[in-house]
């Protein structure tokens, strides 16, 4: 009997902690699968109120978040690479290649798009034109695979569940040719599973929620913001809007997102509230301006959507207007006018980037920065940093952006400038992006750096 007892006196402890484990499993199972699979960074911004953000891992969106703070979850080597030039077929003409939008890590390699820049005496020549997406292995430099397109690609390269999709579009001048598509890669083979041909430009970045691939219609386009199924490419809804967006990258706040558009008659700048649960317009508003909200990146914060418009006051002559408007009812809430100046060709407005109640505004045709209060739409500051078609990142408490001419500005958020340094790499519509402690520059020129965040912050000086 002794002997029983004693037997289990160590049989018992056993099975309770076997019990104990076997919960612990159980419970870390049902964890794990109350989430999705998620292969897209989506950055939290800790310092950021808890509306400002959309945190419900259902969207993926152009640089992973409404407010544009674009940090990359993943720690990389030094790294350079340049994409040569090229020579179209049957013809003498070399071709940069650029890199026109924000790339993407995925499984530690880089998705690049990349657009072809056009010699301006062939900008009529559709031969001129094409993109391609460049799955690149970081470690040694190697391209994994590519797949060429007719037309440029100037989206960020969205990824899902072993895809990434993408949207080609480029000048005006093409859409008669009828060559652009939108669709989706396998990332693990580099082929095509689905793709959908269609009249007009798909440039913006597109939007990733529950399942669906949303793009905003097209420039020159049918009007129609479409929805795909992100598996198959079936459609799965379309709203007609009557409308083109040239680079308006959506920005998403719960179930709805928001972008810039255009009316047909070139007349009226018109920005949009879709909710993409009912498929509906929640509300629109209509700026008495001819260009630049189709062109415009909103940023939001704290319930505020931040865009611009453009009106052409005179011959060649551009004046800029941003505002600040109400998410939930489409009010402008405040609106400023930055000033006029000569024309651009092209991107009219750059993205927004939101950070701790400031907006940052920049224009390729005026050259400032703008620090802009978001609350009263006030100017805290600006800089003059020269015509610049990129947008701001913050990284490690500090300003980051580059002009047209590859000039970096590095400020303090006070708008004193810390450092400015010519890296050589002149910037399209994105921004410098934090990876770990690197930070990835590249360029319209088609060249790639990776680089230690401390070759141009002290470290001792970071500000949180």
């Amino acid at each position: 009997m002794n002997k029983e007892k004693n037997i289990l006196r160590y049989i018992i402890p056993i099975v309770i902690a076997l019990i104990i484990l076997l919960l612990i499993f159980y419970i870390s199972i049902i964890q794990i699968n109350s989430y999705p699979q998620l292969i897209y960074n989506v950055h939290k911004i800790s310092n950021s109120t808890t509306n400002s953000i959309n945190n419900t891992f259902r969207n993926f969106e152009f640089e992973s978040n409404p407010q544009h703070i674009y940090y990359l979850n993943a720690n990389l080597s030094n790294f350079t690479y340049s994409f040569n030039p090229v020579s179209l077929d049957n013809d003498s003409i070399v071709e940069m290649v650029g890199i026109l939008n924000p790339i993407n890590i995925y499984q530690g390699n880089m998705l690049v798009d990349l657009s072809t820049m056009p010699n301006n005496t062939y900008d009529d020549d559709k031969n001129a034109y094409f993109g391609e997406l460049v799955y690149l292995n970081i470690s040694t430099g190697n391209i994994i695979w590519f797949h060429k397109f007719q037309n440029d690609l100037m989206d960020e390269p969205i990824v899902y569940n072993g895809l990434v999709f993408y949207g080609t579009g480029s000048n005006i001048v093409l859409s008669q040719y009828k060559m652009n598509q939108v669709g989706a890669i396998n990332l693990s083979t580099g082929k095509v599973v689905w793709n959908y041909n269609f009249t007009g430009e798909k440039m913006p970045t597109p939007v990733l929620f529950d399942n669906e691939i949303i793009y905003t219609p097209g420039f020159l386009g049918t009007g129609y913001l479409d929805a795909y199924d992100y598996n198959n490419g079936t459609i799965a809804w379309d709203l007609n809007l009557s409308s083109e967006s040239a680079m308006s990258s959506p920005a998403v706040l719960g179930n709805n997102m928001f972008f810039g558009s255009r009316a047909y008659n070139e007349t009226e700048n018109l920005f949009y509230s879709i909710n993409m649960d009912t498929h509906k317009i929640n509300w629109f508003d209509n700026f008495s301006a001819n260009m630049g909200t189709q062109d415009s990146s909103p940023s939001i914060y704290n319930n505020t959507i931040i865009t611009g418009a453009v009106t052409e006051n005179g011959l060649m002559n551009l004046n800029y207007t941003l505002y600040g408007i109400n998410a939930s009812n489409g009010v402008i809430r405040w609106s400023l006018n930055e000033g006029s100046g000569p024309f651009v060709h092209n991107l009219k407005l750059p993205p927004t980037t939101a950070y701790n109640n400031v907006v940052y505004s920049d224009t390729p045709s005026l050259g400032y920065l703008y620090a802009i209060n978001i609350s009263s739409g006030k100017e805290i500051w600006k800089y003059n940093t020269g015509p610049t078609d990129a947008n701001v990142n913050i990284i490690n408490g500090y300003i980051f952006i580059v002009n047209r001419e590859g000039e970096l500005f590095i400020f303090n958020k006070n708008g004193t400038l810390y450092k400015e340094v010519n890296i050589g790499m002149p910037y399209g519509p994105d921004d410098v992006i934090k990876a770990g402690n690197k930070v990835i520059l590249y360029s319209s020129t088609g060249k790639i750096v990776i680089e230690p965040i401390s070759n141009f912050l002290n470290l001792n000086d970071t500000k949180k």
